[in-house]
């Protein structure tokens, strides 16, 4: 087991799952700060808990999103001396500016029509109201994912590993601390917490083989996650509270399960009955 530790201690892996938690840990910091500045000042003006919940929770995106750029950035104040020399951040987002493999269309197409199907997805006419939550929902789920997608992709491109267990490390570690933060620090998180860790190991294991493509993991955001989060009530904040429609039949983790590992198996098929490289 120490020999193990210490053989991922000497990985280049360590430095980028270091990296990263320590931008989860200033995210979550930061996110606790904010709230508890704003709550502060609500109550300087005697407000009410009520009232100061009912805004952090209208709010909660901009919150977040908020702190995951302050995170993002002070991350990258650490390691700026590096990037500014190599010009390594322009060079990994003009490498990473290609059309994405036509693979990743076909498993958003899947995904998407097995949900709506399964889902039995229905219409909320009195929900057309909350344009500006919908924007903000789209917006917020995007960004939540991606800020955190383009972070570890271009610490592994900073600090590169090619070895087949470093992948599959990779992919657990990073998934696993995604997701943990989050269920942390979302406040009121609902029931659509597992689709954080199918969406972050997709993003992952999707786009590992091809880690200065970074298209393919925009495109799995734009195109899946923030849709279905938006319009059918997949949000892990405020679930179908605004969005236009919802599903009537919830799916069962069983059923999340199958969708994710088909999507899986057809990279497994697409890759030549490899996951990664």
């Amino acid at each position: 087991m120490q020999a193990i530790w210490q053989k991922f201690i000497d990985s280049e892996l360590s430095k980028v799952i270091k990296f990263y938690s320590l931008y989860c840990f200033t995210y979550f910091l930061f996110n606790v700060l904010l709230v508890s500045v704003i709550a502060f000042f609500h109550f300087l003006l005697e407000h009410d808990m009520s009232i100061v919940e009912d805004w952090v929770y209208r709010n909660s995106w901009e919150i977040l999103i908020f702190c995951k750029i302050s995170a993002f950035v002070l991350i990258f104040k650490l390691i700026e001396l590096r990037i500014y020399r190599q010009r390594f951040f322009i060079n990994f987002f003009k490498k990473g500016f290609t059309y994405p493999n036509h693979y990743i269309f076909v498993v958003i197409l899947f995904i998407c029509t097995f949900i709506l199907a399964v889902g039995k997805v229905t219409f909320q006419p009195t929900h057309t109201k909350y344009s500006n939550y919908h924007f903000v929902s789209y917006l917020g789920s995007f960004f939540f994912y991606f800020i955190d997608y383009i972070l570890l992709f271009f610490l592994k491109s900073l600090f590169p590993f090619y070895k087949r267990w470093e992948g599959y490390t990779f992919i657990f570690l990073s998934s696993f601390i995604f997701f943990a933060v989050s269920v942390i620090s979302i406040p009121h998180i609902k029931e659509t917490t597992i689709y954080l860790l199918f969406h972050m190991m997709a993003l992952m294991l999707f786009t590992l083989p091809y880690s200065q493509n970074w298209i393919i993991g925009f495109c799995y955001i734009f195109f899946l996650v923030a849709p279905l989060a938006t319009f059918i009530g997949l949000d892990p904040i405020w679930s179908g509270q605004f969005s236009l429609f919802f599903l009537k039949n919830p799916l069962p983790f069983s059923y999340v399960l199958a969708i994710w590992l088909v999507a899986f198996s057809y990279q497994y098929y697409i890759r030549g009955k490899r996951l990664i490289d």
